[in-house]
């Protein structure tokens, strides 16, 4: 769609080089040109963002974090920029570097500095801990640069919200984040190689790579705004247990948003989609806040391969980024694209399943999930029936056993497959 006034073959005026030039040009002008972003979100839910050079960008309007007026944009990236720096500052208390009077290392005063710093300290080493782990081999985040950043970014979201403050699995919605940004500015990289003087300040200055951090921040406290309540339980339901293990849930989060949250999806929606797949749950005692705590803390992070996980958000910001009334579907969605491995499942296999969840068309499921939300906008996916009314193995065809590694392309395989022509 961005491409579409591309003369493709211009290609062989002059290699593939100025095509690729003229196809980043291209989707430039049409997000620059955008009135509003309806034709932007109907762009996000059919997957259109898979080859985009302005992902980062698409999101931050898709949040409404920019406005959709365009000569408005780099005024407010710049006031996020700002407050991101003042925020950093103001969390930087080493009792070192300033005069801490007659405070000293000892104190237990509620105003001290150097309590505060060895609190600081402790924090950070927690988040370390889960930063350290993100993506093992995936050398983009193995880098000292990056967990430096990570940790920087989680620790001022976590002082900035000491009721909430750091939990395990912040890490893993922030990672996707950054390495979005990263490809961005990988791909205005390899523009300005080839042509430089085509490429127009106002873009330099909106995919400034020195400003990875602090935009990775404003995108990350948008989205934990609305997902702040998923994290207000114990930290012991996201590290995923042995499908044999049973994690209980104690009276201090029965009434948790989240364990709310998850009983409406069972209770309501699931009943209401697959009455009989909710009934061999039941039956089974599947607690759903054994896997359905991480599938939502994560955003589903730990159940697709991280280029179809990109997809998926890509649905959940443009359709609802107020709320991601979107999860709630695509979570029911996940549990009937496998209904007939679940029915065929005693406890042990279904928690199996459900907590290595097998590879899935992604497309399918934000099909269905969008039938769900809107039944008059979006029609019913034709595999949703063949898998309610044939529980014959031939229609596992689109469900494989194995789960998806979470590793991520090359940023020039992410951002240029579709620059370079073939």
């Amino acid at each position: 769609m961005f491409y579409t006034n591309v003369d493709e073959n211009s290609s062989n005026d002059n290699i593939s080089q100025n095509v690729s030039v003229k196809l980043y040009e291209t989707e430039w002008r049409y997000l620059f040109n955008i009135t509003n972003t309806n034709e932007l979100r109907t762009t996000a839910i059919k997957a259109k963002l898979r080859t985009s050079r302005f992902r980062s960008l698409c999101w931050r309007l898709l949040l409404e974090i920019l406005p959709p007026d365009s000569t408005k944009w780099l005024m407010a990236i710049e006031k996020y920029r700002s407050l991101y720096e003042q925020i950093k500052s103001t969390h930087d208390n080493d009792p070192h570097a300033q005069d801490s009077g007659p405070d000293d290392p000892l104190s237990q005063h509620e105003d001290s500095i150097w309590k505060q710093y060895f609190k600081d300290i402790e924090l950070k080493k927690v988040i370390e801990q889960d930063v350290v782990r993100t993506s093992p081999g995936v050398e983009f985040f193995g880098t000292e640069k990056i967990r430096k950043i990570m940790i920087d970014i989680l620790f001022c979201y976590s002082r900035e919200h000491p009721d909430l403050c750091y939990r395990q699995g912040m890490h893993e919605i922030l990672a996707p984040l950054l390495f979005v940004l990263h490809c961005d500015h990988q791909a205005l990289l390899h523009v300005l190689e080839q042509s430089s003087s085509d490429v127009s300040d106002l873009i330099k200055k909106i995919l400034d790579p020195a400003y990875l951090e602090a935009d990775a921040y404003s995108l990350f406290n948008i989205i934990m705004e609305v997902m702040k309540d998923y994290y207000n339980i114990n930290d012991f339901i996201v590290s995923a247990p042995k499908p044999t293990e049973h994690v209980k849930t104690t009276s201090s989060t029965s009434n948790s948003e989240v364990v709310q949250k998850l009983s409406k999806i069972r209770d309501t929606m699931l009943t209401k989609h697959d009455p009989e797949l909710y009934g061999h749950l039941l039956d089974l005692d599947i607690s759903f806040t054994t896997f359905g705590v991480r599938w939502l803390r994560l955003l589903f992070g730990g159940e697709f391969s991280s280029m179809d996980l990109l997809v998926l958000w890509d649905a959940i910001f443009a359709t609802s980024p107020q709320d991601f009334a979107l999860v709630n579907h695509i979570f029911v969605a996940m549990l009937v694209l496998i209904r007939i491995q679940l029915l065929k499942s005693d406890n042990t296999d279904c928690l199996k399943h459900l907590m290595r969840y097998p590879h899935v068309d992604v497309m399918t499921v934000i099909e269905y999930a969008l039938h769900m939300f809107d039944p008059k906008m979006y029609k019913l996916p034709s595999i949703i029936n063949s898998l309610k009314h044939d529980k014959s193995e031939n229609i596992k065809s689109n469900v494989t056993d194995h789960q998806p590694e979470r590793t991520y392309l090359n940023c020039v395989e992410l951002s240029y497959c579709s620059i370079i022509p073939f």
